[in-house]
């Protein structure tokens, strides 16, 4: 292994976008300003209402923010890794160089998920002696074609390195 290949370069580190979370800040916003507009209409609340209705928004749209946070992606020029959890975490890698055998590497997006640019990469594997190995997703990322494109670069790397390929990240 030269030292080249010792460090690895982070090439991307990605969370949930923001977007797959419309709904809940939208009920958040909604709520706030559904509060806002009666009190200037000078519609006075019980302030254990009021307080309900702030609560609730606010939870709304920190759940979408803990949501987010929860689950973290990182690309390296050697592994995907997914890191889930804030205090008690799991981690799952997953190498370039036996994705070079998998055929199915793929993305997903629902019609408002296109509109919006965002969408899930999902990897999965190949069947060995009758158990197919596990799949791996990289959910609710901005511009899944882009990531979907770099993670292909270097399963290719890998793939032919031994025939002289240069590494994506060289010119």
């Amino acid at each position: 292994m030269s030292d080249h290949d010792s460090e690895e370069k982070v090439i991307l580190s990605l969370k949930k976008t923001r977007k797959a979370f419309l709904i809940e800040y939208g009920c958040g916003i909604l709520l706030l300003l559904f509060l806002g507009y009666f009190t200037l209409k000078g519609v006075h609340f019980k302030p254990l209402f009021a307080k309900t209705i702030i609560g609730l928004a606010l939870f709304s749209m920190l759940s979408a923010e803990y949501a987010r946070v929860l689950v973290r992606y990182k690309v390296t020029d050697a592994k995907i890794t997914s890191v889930k959890g804030i205090i008690k975490q799991s981690k799952k890698n997953i190498y370039f160089a036996p994705l070079s055998y998998l055929p199915n590497i793929n993305f997903k997006q629902n019609r408002l998920q296109r509109l919006l640019r965002y969408g899930t990469i999902s990897i999965s594997g190949i069947p060995e002696e009758g158990v197919i190995s596990g799949s791996f997703e990289i959910k609710d990322i901005n511009n899944p074609h882009k990531v979907l494109e770099i993670i292909e670069k270097w399963v290719d790397y890998y793939r032919n390195r031994m025939h002289g390929a240069k590494r994506p990240d060289e010119k």
